[in-house]
């Protein structure tokens, strides 16, 4: 028996005005500097079922560790982009930016590689009514940087106007020895949780991690086990949840050395029935998330993504932007602070008491 059909009517948002930020933001980069680039949304094909539903905007934002960027001795390896471009006291702007800019600030923000939580995000955002959460690598890269203190690792914040924080838990992935047996050591990869509700009593966990980087069948393998641990343990909780992650595998590898995916589709699979936001949105993954360049090896993939169980629905997703406006350097440069784009999904979650129009 279908539910009766009426109009989508979106629960009203409390309003966080982030404007006066956002100037301060802009007035503190150099005037010569460009814009940002333009970005555009678009609403998924699919319509929501809902009849009345509470908007939630998610946003998944690898922001480039100062340690492997402007504080690394090589600069990341990032040559084609203007080194000054690099810096830390210009690209932190930018990437605050880059998070509030696009209308609703986002009432779930997820990060990887952070390494200037306590110093930077938190305050700032905090600011805003945020509060979150951070955990750092147990062996990040960042250490060995220009600036010791540094190391980098995930985050995730929320609006305090919006959901309120339950519990957070932490996860250092498991690591498996040459011979396929548990690893005594565990791995370098991590992942925040944060149970959250909503003011009308939805709970639902949020997961923010960043996976092994390795572009080879091993590190696949890796990136699949990891993956595996953070839904298994998800999946133990029984509550509907939010996956954002840079996972560093993409839903098919190409090129010359091609290699089976297999993280991205161990999600999807996974008796957790993750949906992903933009394949959702627009038939299939965003063309890249993070297109950079290192010498003369020019890297564009998708290996971001905002995933989603049952019962989220996605409504719009933020693009990235056109390739004909990227710079000749790719990500990062002027008008960009990261080598990978901002993910940002509206999404759907019913009101208490809501009805869906299918039949």
């Amino acid at each position: 028996m279908g539910c009766g059909a009426s109009t989508q009517t979106p629960t009203p948002k409390t309003s966080t005005d982030v404007t006066p930020m956002i100037q301060e933001l802009q007035a503190a980069v150099p005037a010569s500097a460009p814009k940002l680039y333009s970005r555009t949304w678009a609403t998924g094909s699919t319509q929501s079922t809902l009849t009345k539903y509470v908007p939630v905007v998610v946003a998944q934002f690898n922001v480039l560790a100062d340690g492997l960027c402007g504080m690394d001795e090589k600069k990341g390896g990032f040559t084609n982009s203007p080194e000054d471009s690099l810096n830390w006291d210009f690209r932190k702007h930018r990437l605050l930016e880059e998070l509030l800019r696009h209308g609703d600030p986002p009432d779930i923000i997820a990060l990887e590689e952070v390494d200037h939580y306590a110093d930077w995000f938190y305050p700032n955002l905090g600011s805003l009514g945020y509060d979150g959460k951070f955990l750092a690598k147990p062996n990040s890269r960042c250490k060995a940087s220009l600036n010791t203190s540094l190391e980098d690792g995930c985050a995730i914040f929320w609006r305090k106007d919006r959901l309120q924080c339950l519990h957070t838990e932490f996860i250092n992935y498991e690591a498996k020895a040459a011979d396929g047996s548990l690893a005594i050591d565990k791995s370098n990869q991590v992942a925040v949780i944060a149970t959250l509700q909503t003011h009308d009593g939805f709970v639902m966990n949020c997961a923010v991690t960043h996976l092994a980087a390795k572009k080879n069948q091993e590190g696949e393998e890796i990136r699949a086990y990891q993956l595996g641990q953070l839904l298994d343990f998800l999946h133990k909780k029984g509550l509907p949840c939010l996956v954002a992650t840079d996972m560093n595998a993409s839903p098919q590898p190409t090129g010359a050395s091609d290699y089976p995916s297999q993280a991205y589709p161990s999600a999807l699979g996974h008796d957790l029935q993750l949906r992903s936001a933009y394949m959702e949105a627009l038939g299939t993954e965003p063309v890249w998330t993070s297109w950079k360049r290192r010498g003369e090896q020019d890297a564009k993939y998708t290996i971001d993504y905002i995933m989603f169980s049952k019962p989220f629905e996605v409504l719009e997703v933020l693009l990235p932007p056109i390739d004909d406006v990227v710079e000749p350097g790719r990500l990062p440069g002027w008008s960009y602070p990261s080598d990978h784009v901002s993910l940002i999904a509206k999404l759907a979650l019913p009101a208490r008491g809501a009805a869906c129009n299918n039949t």
